[in-house]
């Protein structure tokens, strides 16, 4: 039903690629303080563990609603079959 899953690796090479993008353009004396590569790591893995969840979420609102929807088929088509009897009893 939707396609939004991302792994886990393709969450971080797209956190990760612009913030590169950036670094090359500095200059050799402007790089990152080691402190600045560790908050930037843990706000990726935030992220990379905020989008499991959701997904994981996601999956389970799936299943509801697949469940949901055969249930409603099934009702209409009990309800069809039933109409059918009573429209062929009166004739």
């Amino acid at each position: 039903m939707f396609e939004v899953y991302c792994t886990n690796l393709e969450l971080l090479a797209h956190s990760i690629d612009p913030v590169l993008r950036y670094c090359l353009h500095l200059p050799t004396d402007c790089f990152m303080a080691s402190d600045e590569i560790s908050n930037l790591n843990k706000l990726v893995t935030r992220l990379v563990h905020e989008v499991d969840v959701k997904n994981k979420q996601l999956k389970e609102l799936e299943r509801k609603c697949d469940e949901i929807s055969l249930s409603h088929a099934q009702a209409m088509e009990e309800k069809d079959k039933q109409d059918r009897a009573y429209m062929e009893g009166l004739f």
